[in-house]
């Protein structure tokens, strides 16, 4: 018993320790995404509005063609051929690394609204306050580069006074923007604000279709949702951005890594029925030997378990075979002895080993310490007079105070297996 809450405990730690590790990598895996500057909340929301969106999983792909549209946030820089170890930190967060050519994948194999950064992605994993090591806001200079390696050569990007501002029914808090004065002339503004574009529709090298690039991430991050009409303008703005809004249209891709590729062989897959031919082919060469074989196997491997050593035995015949076996082992010693003159300690031998057995037999497992003595206490109290003179002469014969003579001796054994009979089994020794 105390074994098995031993075990039971064990296995109790084990689960809370396993549910612990669980808990713990679920959390951290998805933090930033739930925090204030991560995008949990815009799928959220557009889930309540009917707009079937699929977030990302870096342990699942899937098939692009179930997508047509894909939000793309950014929380750091693509280096082409350079090191991220000197990056600044405000850009360096594992969840969203990214190189250049995973950014460039995702650009073209789908139609893309490209989020910029705004906030230090390292304020917004630790919640930590902004100090001068890990400030509030990435810097405009860094936000350029990373523009740089967008494809967004000859655009520039600003950011307001730390202030909230309203303007157009978005109300941002320092508002990130596109300098009006110099947009690309490859990109076309397609919302706009008395001081500057929020998002432009860009036309980027070897890219089939238009990139979206949103200067502000405050649109449709969960802090941006919160406040004021926001929420009412992402909602309405990406709906006439997907236009038709079919289910598994909108892929929220919040992962570094290429989850999506195309399927090259489903157009050529093709479904067939199942005949008695499909069957018949497993009765040909060289199907048919190895079958053949196996069942040979099969066959001789049944014969030589359950034939040739037939079936388990039971409780009782075990018992039973326990018991021939002592028998015959102790005859064997008998005779032994008998050969050699020693009649008397036959005798005793004998009736220490009946003893044990006939110990085993009535009291089970509680005999295997002292199995005559608990013998002989359980006879007392069960056959009276009868097991006393049955005690007494077994003691005579295991532990004999002179010299018996063999005419002595065999009336003796006689006489214990006659009382044996009375007080153990009316089938000893038949």
């Amino acid at each position: 018993m105390k074994n098995d809450r031993t075990a039971i405990w064990i296995f109790f730690v084990l689960l809370l320790v396993v549910g612990g590790m669980f808990m713990l990598f679920r959390a951290n895996s998805g933090y930033f995404e739930r925090s204030v500057f991560g995008n949990a909340g815009l799928t959220e929301l557009l889930k309540s509005h009917g707009v079937a969106v699929t977030t990302a999983n870096p342990r699942i792909a899937r098939d692009q063609d179930d997508f047509e549209r894909r939000i793309l946030p950014i929380q750091t820089t693509f280096l082409e051929n350079r090191l991220t170890t000197w990056l600044p930190s405000e850009l360096q967060f594992s969840e969203r690394k990214m190189s250049r050519a995973q950014y460039l994948h995702k650009i073209k194999s789908l139609p893309t609204l490209v989020i910029f950064p705004k906030w230090s992605a390292e304020y917004g994993n630790q919640s930590s306050k902004p100090t001068e090591q890990v400030p509030l806001m990435i810097s405009i200079g860094n936000l350029q580069s990373l523009m740089l390696d967008a494809g967004l050569e000859s655009t520039t990007l600003k950011r307001g006074g730390l202030e909230f501002v309203s303007d157009s029914g978005v109300t941002l808090f320092a508002p990130q923007y596109f300098e009006e004065e110099k947009l690309a002339d490859n990109c076309e503004p397609i919302f706009s604000t008395d001081y500057g574009h929020l998002i432009i529709s860009c036309s980027v090298d070897d890219v089939e279709h238009p990139v979206l690039f949103v200067s502000d991430p405050d649109i449709f991050n969960n802090h941006g949702l919160s406040i004021s009409d926001n929420s009412l303008f992402a909602v309405n703005f990406i709906e006439n951005w997907i236009q038709d809004g079919q289910a598994g249209s909108l892929y929220m891709d919040t992962v570094s890594q290429i989850t999506l590729s195309q399927d090259r062989f489903k157009d050529e897959r093709q479904d067939y029925e199942r005949t008695t031919s499909d069957f018949a082919r497993m009765l040909e060469y060289p199907v048919n030997v190895i079958l053949g074989l196996t069942l040979l196997i099969f066959g001789i491997l049944f014969w030589r378990g359950f034939y040739r050593f037939g079936q388990a035995r039971s409780v009782e015949e075990e018992f039973a075979h326990k018991n021939v076996s002592s028998r015959a082992s102790l005859e064997a010693s008998a005779h032994l002895m008998r050969l050699s003159g020693n009649d008397v300690k036959i005798a005793a031998d004998f009736v220490r080993q009946h003893l044990s057995l006939a110990a085993v037999s009535l009291l089970g497992e509680a005999a295997s310490q002292k199995p005559i003595e608990q013998l002989f206490s359980y006879l007392s109290a069960k056959k009276g007079k009868d097991a006393q003179e049955f005690i007494d002469c077994a003691n005579q014969l295991m532990n004999p105070q002179e010299a018996l003579s063999p005419n002595i001796l065999s009336q003796k054994v006689n006489t214990y297996k006659t009382l044996a009979k009375k007080v153990i089994d009316p089938n000893e020794f038949e």
